[in-house]
C-alpha cells in the first residue's frame, strides 16, 4: 500500500509528539530514551518518505533504499549525515540495547532531529 504525503507527515508528527511525551519528567517512572530515539528516527523517516512520495509517487520501501536516497539525492545533502546518525542511534537502541543518557537524548534531538525536521518541512512547504 502506498502512503500519501499527508499520511507520512501525520505519522511523523505523531512520532515526534510521542517522543516528547515520554521525555517529560514524571510521565513515566524513568525516561525511556530508547523509545525517544526510536520515535524521533521514525519521525524523520516519515518526513523523508513524504518527500519521496511527493517527488517519486512512492515511499522508499526499505531502510536500504531510503538510506540510498538520503545519501545520493541533492535535496538531502544538508541532513544526510544527521539522518544516518539518527538511524544508527535508533538501531543501537533497538537491537544492541545501548543505553542513552537523557542529556545525550536532549543533544541528539537538538542537533540531529530538529535540523532534519526543519529541512524536511521546508522541502514539503509545511510551516515550521
Amino acid at each position: 500500500m502506498t502512503t500519501t504525503v499527508a499520511e507520512n507527515v501525520s505519522q511523523a508528527e505523531k512520532n515526534e509528539s510521542f517522543s516528547r511525551a515520554i521525555a517529560v519528567p514524571k510521565t513515566l517512572p524513568e525516561r525511556c530514551t530508547d523509545w525517544e530515539v526510536i520515535s524521533l528516527f521514525y519521525s524523520a523517516l516519515h518526513y523523508v518518505d513524504a518527500f519521496l512520495v511527493s517527488v517519486h509517487g512512492v515511499p522508499a520501501g526499505s531502510h536500504k533504499h531510503r538510506n540510498f536516497f538520503v545519501g545520493t539525492t541533492p535535496d538531502f545533502n544538508t541532513i544526510a549525515i544527521r539522518y544516518k546518525y539518527l538511524y544508527q542511534q535508533s538501531r543501537e537502541a533497538r537491537y544492541d540495547l545501548v543505553p542513552m543518557a537523557p542529556e545525550f537524548m536532549d543533544k541528539l534531538e537538538l542537533e540531529a532531529f530538529r535540523p532534519i525536521r526543519a529541512h524536511m518541512r521546508a522541502l514539503l512547504n509545511l510551516p515550521g
